[in-house]
């Protein structure tokens, strides 16, 4: 199994860990697969070529920009499109 997620302006190493209730400047955010800045191919790729059968996608709230279920479509369609 591999569990994806992406997230804006990652530039540097974040080690914060928190929940959403606790944010602080360090804290990574969230965004929808493909509209954040890590490259998922390469992820994705060596998670297949060592054997994983389950992708699972984690969208953290808030949805400022889209509504929860667009955002679900966004991250569905991204993830096709790694895949294929």
């Amino acid at each position: 199994m591999l569990h994806i997620k992406d997230f804006k302006n990652m530039t540097k190493p974040v080690t914060t860990i928190g929940s959403i209730m606790s944010h602080s400047a360090d804290m990574p955010i969230s965004a929808e697969l493909g509209r954040g800045s890590i490259d998922l191919k390469p992820i994705v790729e060596a998670g297949l070529k060592a054997g994983v059968t389950h992708i699972f996608v984690e969208q953290e709230p808030p949805f400022k920009e889209v509504p929860a279920m667009e955002a679900a479509e966004i991250d569905y369609r991204a993830l096709k499109s790694l895949l294929s």
